[in-house]
């Protein structure tokens, strides 16, 4: 399992078990009950459509706190910062501009930093 599925697979887990719901409660309209099952031992990861849509009905705030202590960004705080308040604002053109950058690009320095701008790159798609 690799580091940001393990982080998605016990943050929807945990979250969905303290809501009382069931794998398939979760997963009606959004996905199957055994996506939800993959999600959650860590072998799957969803794609941002999929995540947010989970997040919005187990209640879960992708605000900065989450994305800062959920999810660990590997890198920089003020990275992190900064992509956080252009995605609030809703200026996605500047953020993925600023995500394709070379000062990013060369400041990734392995595959969990990888997935988080992958991810991320998503999220102006879906929002």
């Amino acid at each position: 399992m690799q580091e940001l599925e393990t982080e998605i697979a016990q943050i929807i887990k945990q979250r969905r078990q303290a809501m009382g719901l069931s794998q398939g409660q979760l997963a009606d309209g959004i996905c199957s009950q055994p996506t939800i099952s993959s999600i959650e031992k860590g072998n799957y990861l969803p794609n941002a459509s999929m995540f947010i849509e989970l997040c919005r009905r187990l209640e879960i705030s992708l605000d900065h706190e989450f994305l800062q202590t959920s999810l660990q960004f590997g890198l920089q705080a003020q990275f992190s910062k900064h992509v956080f308040n252009l995605c609030k604002q809703h200026q996605y053109a500047e953020m993925l501009e600023y995500l394709d950058s070379p000062a990013v690009i060369n400041g990734l320095t392995n595959n969990h930093d990888f997935q988080v701008i992958i991810t991320i790159t998503d999220v102006p798609i879906f929002e």
